[in-house]
């Protein structure tokens, strides 16, 4: 009996090795066509991002050469503008330098004598005698005359400041591509 039992019991164990060894290999038949599968769908979204990265680089070059254009475009622009205001400065520099020489009067202003007040006043001015000579009298000082076309100089270049950037502030696109 203790053969027979020995028998069954290998035979047990026989089965079981079977169906351990065929559920093994199902497994791995079942991994493989998973794999097989995954790999499969893995393989397309790699293309899918191949070709979105490609695309996503051309495009990325198309747009850093629009820019490397524009910012060209604006640097000489800019160029033109910095040279039209040295051009402007040195014309008043020289329009400065001939003023220097310059007498300034006030012809509303006669030298002071007698009766006369030295300022031109609404009720007194049938009084105030009229000024006999255009060089001295009402002539400003030099140093009045030197203070007023230094204010009216800085005033233009003031003015030609704000005309500069006006004109590169209207020359900027209103929007952003």
């Amino acid at each position: 009996m203790d053969f027979l039992l020995n028998k069954y019991v290998l035979g047990g164990i026989a089965i079981v090795a079977v169906i351990g060894g065929l559920a093994y290999a199902h497994s791995r038949y079942v991994d493989k066509l998973v794999d097989a599968a995954v790999m499969a769908e893995r393989g397309k979204w790699e293309a899918a991002i191949t070709k979105q990265k490609a695309e996503a680089q051309a495009k990325l070059d198309q747009l850093t050469q629009e820019v490397a254009q524009k910012e060209a475009a604006d640097l000489e622009h800019s160029q033109q503008l910095e040279q039209a205001y040295v051009k402007h400065v040195k014309s008043l520099n020289a329009s400065l330098a001939a003023a220097k020489s310059a007498k300034l009067h006030d012809p509303g202003t006669v030298a002071r004598s007698g009766s006369g007040s030295g300022c031109a006043t609404e009720e007194g001015k049938a009084d105030t005698p009229k000024p006999t000579s255009e060089t001295s009298e009402g002539e400003l000082s030099p140093v009045f005359t030197g203070f007023l076309i230094g204010e009216a100089s800085r005033a233009d270049e003031v003015a030609l400041v704000a005309n500069t950037c006006l004109a590169f502030i209207h020359d900027i696109p209103q929007g952003v591509n």
